[in-house]
C-alpha cells in the first residue's frame, strides 16, 4: 500500500509539473505575440513620425522663421498689429493627424506621450518675430508663456532655460529643488523628475543670457501648487528685473467659475489619480477656472482695447484642452 501510495503521489507530482509546464510554454507563446504586435505599433509610430518630421521640413521655410537669429532682446519691445504667417493644416495633415489620434486611443501606453521638441531650441527667433523695433512711446512688452496644466513645473522650466537661461531656472535646478522640498517634508513625491524623464533634459549652451520673460504656470492641484511656490522661493526669490516666474493655482477654461476635482488633488503632489470628476462627486474639492482672455484682462489692464501677445499657449487640460482654446478667442 506504501508503494502504490508512493507511485500515485509521483504520478500527480508528475501530471501537475507537466501542467505547469505547459502553462508556461502558453503563457511565452502569449508574451511572444504581445511582444511582436508591440513592435508593429511602434514601427508604425516611428514611421508616422517621420512622416509628419518630413512634413515639418517641408514647410520650414514658411514655419520657422529665418533671419538674424537668437540676438538677445531687451525689454524694449512692442506689440505689433501686423498679421503674422499663419500656418493651416492641408487636409492630407489633417487626415493624418486625425486618424493617428482616434489609434491612439486605443493604445495602453500612450496616456502620457513624451514629444521631441527640437524646435525650443530656436524659440526666441520665433518669438523675436512677434516684436516690432522699439520706440520711444511704445509700452513694452516681455515674452509672454502660459503654461497650462503645469504640472511640476518643468515645461515652465523649459522656456526660461530656452528664453532666459542665465536666470538659472530650468529643469535641472527645479528637480534638486523638488527633492529638497521632500527631505524637508520627509517624503518623497511620485516621479519626482517627471513623467517623461523632465529633470534629465539638455540645458541651453547659453548660460548667461538673461531676458526679460513672463512665463505663467497655471497648477489647479492646490498640493501641487504650494509645492511649486516652495520651488519658487527656493530658485527665484527675487524678481526685481528680468524673467518671471508667476504660480496660479487655478484651472483654465470656456467660462470663468468653478469645476469639481478629484479630492487627492488637496495633499498628493503630481499624483495621477488628481483628474476633473463630476460635479457633486463625494470628498471633491472646487478649484476656480478663469478662461485665458479674462486672465489677460486682469492681469494685463490696458487703456487700449487690443489684449497684450501671448508668444507661447503650451496647453495639457486633462482633455479640457478644446475648452481653453475656445476661450482664448481674443
Amino acid at each position: 500500500n506504501n508503494q502504490l501510495r508512493a507511485s500515485s503521489i509521483e504520478t500527480t507530482g508528475n501530471n501537475i509539473q507537466e501542467m505547469e509546464e505547459q502553462a508556461l510554454q502558453n503563457r511565452l507563446v502569449t508574451l511572444r505575440e504581445e511582444v511582436t504586435t508591440m513592435q508593429k505599433k511602434v514601427d508604425d509610430m516611428k514611421q508616422r513620425m517621420e512622416h509628419v518630421k518630413s512634413i515639418q521640413r517641408s514647410s520650414s521655410a514658411s514655419a520657422i522663421l529665418g533671419g538674424g537669429g537668437g540676438g538677445v532682446r531687451s525689454r524694449s519691445t512692442k506689440t505689433t498689429n501686423k498679421q503674422l504667417n499663419r500656418h493651416t493644416c492641408t487636409k492630407d495633415q489633417e487626415t493624418l493627424q486625425s486618424n493617428r489620434l482616434q489609434k491612439r486611443f486605443s493604445e495602453w501606453w500612450s496616456h502620457s506621450a513624451c514629444p521631441d521638441q527640437v524646435w525650443m531650441d530656436h524659440i526666441d527667433t520665433l518669438f523675436a518675430d512677434a516684436t516690432s523695433t522699439p520706440t520711444t512711446t511704445s509700452q513694452p512688452q516681455p515674452y509672454l508663456v502660459l503654461d497650462i496644466g503645469c504640472n511640476k513645473g518643468y515645461t515652465s522650466a523649459d522656456f526660461l532655460d530656452a528664453l532666459s537661461p542665465g536666470t538659472n531656472m530650468n529643469p535641472h535646478t527645479l528637480v534638486t529643488a523638488i527633492r529638497a522640498i521632500a527631505k524637508e517634508d520627509n517624503t518623497k513625491f511620485d516621479r519626482d523628475g517627471g513623467v517623461c524623464n523632465d529633470s534629465k533634459k539638455a540645458l541651453n549652451r547659453d548660460r548667461s543670457t538673461v531676458r526679460d520673460v513672463e512665463v505663467h504656470c497655471f497648477e489647479p492641484s492646490p498640493a501641487t501648487y504650494e509645492m511649486l511656490k516652495r520651488a519658487h522661493g527656493k530658485l527665484m526669490p527675487k524678481e526685481d528685473g528680468g524673467a518671471k516666474w508667476f504660480i496660479h493655482n487655478k484651472g483654465l477654461h470656456s467660462t470663468n467659475g468653478e469645476m469639481a476635482w478629484h479630492s487627492a488633488c488637496a495633499h498628493a503632489v503630481g499624483d495621477e489619480l488628481c483628474t476633473i470628476v463630476d460635479e457633486g462627486t463625494s470628498d471633491a474639492i472646487t478649484v476656480p477656472v478663469i478662461t485665458v482672455d479674462k486672465f489677460l484682462e486682469e492681469t494685463y489692464p490696458s487703456s487700449s482695447s487690443e489684449l497684450p501677445l501671448v508668444h507661447m499657449l503650451k496647453i495639457d487640460a486633462e482633455g479640457l484642452d478644446p475648452a481653453v482654446l475656445q476661450g482664448s478667442m481674443n
